[in-house]
């Protein structure tokens, strides 16, 4: 059974379904933007979840979602409401908000990403990572990036890539990070 966000689901469909001619000598994909597949040519299954509704679980407007790997749980994030926590079914379980300038808040929420039971929140503002646990809001430690990424991606249990889209103090768009150690071990200059 596959269970795939959103956001792969798009991006697939337009990477995917969309690519009608690949000129790999100058490494251009032509999209065909009259030629449509239907979601089922690419997954077995599609699930709507309906998140609950209640006065706990409000999320507020411009909302980021996050699905974890073993999809048993969906946040949301809005700068309006913060975190906001549901089960694989769409039930609430909890809604946290650490903004400030203390050193397990954060003032401003540019990327997070969900991985084995945490979630990692990025700061770019604050050249720091928060890591939260999902379900009681909890902050378990701090890293520091060294510098403001606006982006991250889990590599693996290790590692994790920092991208920014804007201009760094050090000038590095793309960095890996150790994060048991809190250093680079990868930089591209640009």
């Amino acid at each position: 059974m596959k269970f795939i966000s959103f956001q792969a689901i798009a991006s697939c469909l337009i990477l995917c379904a969309a690519c009608s001619n690949i000129d790999s000598s100058r490494g251009r994909i032509n999209i065909d933007v009259e030629t449509f597949s239907p979601v089922t040519d690419f997954f077995d299954e599609v699930r709507y979840v309906i998140l609950e509704t209640n006065d706990s679980s409000i999320i507020g407007e411009r909302v980021k979602f996050r699905l974890a790997s073993d999809y048993n749980r969906i946040v949301a994030f809005s700068d309006q409401t913060g975190f906001t926590v549901f089960d694989g079914n769409g039930k609430w379980i909890n809604t946290f908000d650490h903004q400030g300038e203390g050193p397990e808040e954060y003032i401003g929420i540019t990327d997070f990403y969900l991985f084995k039971g945490e979630l990692y929140a990025v700061s770019c503002y604050q050249s720091k990572i928060l890591v939260y646990s999902i379900d009681t809001g909890e902050c378990n430690r701090v890293i520091n990036m060294a510098d403001n990424y606006s982006d991250a991606t889990w590599l693996n249990d290790n590692y994790i890539a920092l991208c920014s889209a804007y201009n760094n103090t050090s000038l590095y768009n793309l960095a890996i990070l150790n994060a048991s150690e809190g250093k680079r071990v990868f930089n591209n200059e640009c």
